[in-house]
């Protein structure tokens, strides 16, 4: 492949006779980085043929579109080769791409968002698709409902450090095929649950309330679950949660009696007492030091 000079001119001449296709000798002439950045000193094509699509055209953008689909090319020459390229990388087909070369092509934002290739990314390169849509978040919410979005790419994106919280806080009350999918299958929605707790996040959620709460495995998250979400929660459905998911002493706070019941002083189960009286659930409470005193509702209220 030496024989070869490094320039446009004798590389496209060479794909040309190779009936437009990338010879095993230029394509190995594209692992060198020397000669790649000899042959991008110069225009492959010029502004007539770009603007008129004459002469060289039609052999450059298949040139480049063998390029992409060689999946081979080192990525430092691979970057130099796509930074001189005339054409958008959306043009052309990149369903031989390497993974490698798609994700360079995510990070600098060469390739746009679309419903083709948000599909491409997801049915290819599944650990690619939080850093593409991250990094194209917007257009992501834009088109969600022209999107298929099930259970497993919420939660990649809802574990994935690629978004930020206040992205995630928009996946969890923006509608997705997931919330059918968690709904038909019953999956366990324990991590959805921590994940509105480790938000902190007060919105709506799409999912019914009622089976992330039963799906917690512990009081604490319940119990923060519960005062996040508690302007989404009605009295009934906070009542049902403390009598039937074991949250102990609550349930004798609940009981009509007129009396008192300590719980414990923690940040959380005072944050849960005042939920608990906001919603007319108890009669009222008293901070102790080691304690908290809840006054049960009397028997007539």
């Amino acid at each position: 492949h030496r024989r070869v000079r490094p320039s446009w001119k004798n590389v496209l001449e060479s794909f040309k006779h190779n009936d437009i296709a990338l010879s095993k000798s230029l394509n190995d002439y594209m692992f060198d980085k020397k000669t790649v950045d000899e042959i991008v000193e110069s225009d492959i094509l010029t502004s007539d043929e770009l603007i008129n699509k004459n002469g060289n055209y039609g052999i450059a953008y298949g040139f480049y579109q063998s390029l992409l689909a060689a999946g081979k090319i080192p990525l430092e020459c691979f970057s130099i080769l796509m930074s001189v390229c005339p054409w958008s990388v959306d043009d052309f087909d990149l369903m031989r791409i390497s993974q490698e070369e798609m994700n360079y092509l995510i990070e600098l934002k060469i390739l746009k968002f679309s419903d083709e290739k948000y599909d491409l990314i997801k049915n290819r390169f599944f650990g690619l698709i939080p850093k593409y849509v991250g990094l194209n978040f917007n257009r992501f919410i834009a088109e969600s409902k022209n999107l298929y979005v099930p259970y497993e790419i919420l939660k990649s994106l809802l574990d994935s450090k690629e978004l930020n919280d206040e992205q995630k806080k928009t996946l969890l009350s923006t509608e997705f095929n997931a919330w059918q999918d968690l709904r038909r299958l019953g999956t366990n929605c324990d991590w959805l649950g921590k994940k509105v707790v480790e938000l902190g996040y007060t919105g709506k959620i799409i999912e019914p309330l009622d089976l992330i709460v039963r799906n917690l495995d512990n009081a604490l998250d319940m119990k923060k679950f519960i005062s996040l979400q508690e302007e989404h929660l009605k009295n009934d459905e906070i009542a049902d949660f403390i009598n039937s998911e074991g949250l102990d002493p609550y349930r004798s706070c609940l009981s009509k009696n007129g009396k008192n019941v300590k719980v414990p002083n923690t940040p959380e189960d005072l944050a849960f007492v005042k939920v608990l009286k906001r919603k007319g659930l108890i009669a009222g409470f008293d901070v102790e030091k080691d304690s908290i005193v809840v006054t049960q509702l009397s028997p007539n209220q």
